[in-house]
């Protein structure tokens, strides 16, 4: 496993930390760095009992015969699969490696509490929820059906075995520098890895003194970027999931200490949208925990798109202290103003 970063997001030791949510994961760390330590063990005794019974032996590959060597093959494809969460009756999709990863998962957000009860379950069983009858008993503990346990079999494969775009390796600081902005900003990349789930974020760094201090021994990335016109719309829809969304609620992803939360822009009105949301939310979804994606389509689907840089407008909340009206079809006059001056429209 991947060394923790020393400090928690709450700024103490992961052992020392108030939150319970910090102090399991620092366990979940450990526990796991024991198996590690264990196995380099167990695989050093092996390579060292093979060599010294192939000095006996002399070379062993020509006293072989073709079913031995399609047995040694077959056994070091059984180890692999089992390490990638594999199974004797076939892929394990859908899965991670161990409870420890699924907890792991949870605590950071990747995986919804049902999708978490699901896959503890689904690991206790032989063939790993590959069955219909599998599905169909873990369903009925849980009051879903198989359908819904399949559906979210799926959607964990997916958080598993997602392509990661913009990857840096973890530990370098990445330089960003944007059109229009006099100074550069610079991140921390992080990583955290249990067994077949890895997960990356980046902290942004602002004690120039602790930059100066890092770049010293890390690898440093530039990256130029061109920024794009955000429009008051987007950005309160934006501020919305991130207030509303259960995977900001994990430590990994809380604003950097001393940022401005809620917007300044929003301030006015933070506390109407905020409520607004709650309500058109608990209609959808009763749950009263929502994701980033519920949000969207709470937000999104089925919404009049703005004629100028196509974000849903958000009919019944404010923006200025203006009430956005159910004939509004364009975020704000910049957008309207560049939609009269598109080629398309003559």
């Amino acid at each position: 496993m991947d060394t923790l970063p020393q400090w928690c997001s709450h700024g103490t030791a992961w052992h020392d930390c108030k939150y319970a949510e910090c102090r399991e994961i620092w366990n979940l760390a450990k526990e796991q760095l024991k198996e590690i330590k264990r196995e380099i063990a167990l695989g050093k005794l092996a390579k060292s009992a093979a060599e010294q019974q192939e000095e006996e032996k002399g070379d062993l590959k020509e006293r072989k015969t073709a079913d031995e060597i399609k047995q040694e093959k077959k056994l070091v494809q059984d180890w692999e699969d089992e390490e990638k969460g594999r199974t004797i009756g076939g892929y394990r999709s859908g899965l991670p490696f161990d409870h420890h990863t699924v907890r792991a998962m949870h605590q950071y957000g990747a995986l919804s509490d049902r999708q978490a009860q699901i896959a503890h379950l689904l690991l206790d069983l032989p063939h790993g929820g590959q069955k219909q009858k599998d599905r169909e008993q873990i369903g009925r503990a849980l009051g879903y059906s198989s359908k819904t346990v399949k559906r979210e079999m799926e959607r964990i494969d997916t958080r598993l075995f997602e392509k990661r775009r913009g990857y840096y390796p973890p530990g370098a600081i990445v330089v960003i520098n944007t059109r229009g902005r006099k100074a550069p900003r610079y991140w921390l990349t992080h990583e955290i890895k249990f067994r077949n789930w890895r997960f990356s974020w980046r902290e942004l760094l602002n004690d120039r003194a602790l930059i100066r201090r890092l770049r010293i021994d890390r690898p440093v990335i530039h990256w130029r970027q061109t920024p794009y016109r955000q429009s008051p719309m987007n950005g309160l829809f934006g501020a919305l999931i991130r207030e509303l969304g259960q995977e900001f609620k994990a430590p990994s992803n809380q604003l950097p200490h001393g940022a401005e939360w809620p917007p300044l822009e929003f301030a006015k009105d933070w506390e109407f949208n905020v409520q607004k949301a709650k309500e058109l939310l608990s209609k959808r979804y009763p749950g009263g925990s929502w994701t980033a994606s519920q949000i969207y389509h709470a937000f999104g689907r089925r919404a009049v798109l703005c004629g100028g840089c196509r974000t849903p407008v958000l009919r019944g909340f404010r923006i200025g202290g203006r009430l956005i009206t159910r004939r509004a079809k364009y975020c704000d006059a910049a957008c309207k103003m560049k939609m009269r001056r598109s080629p398309s429209t003559g």
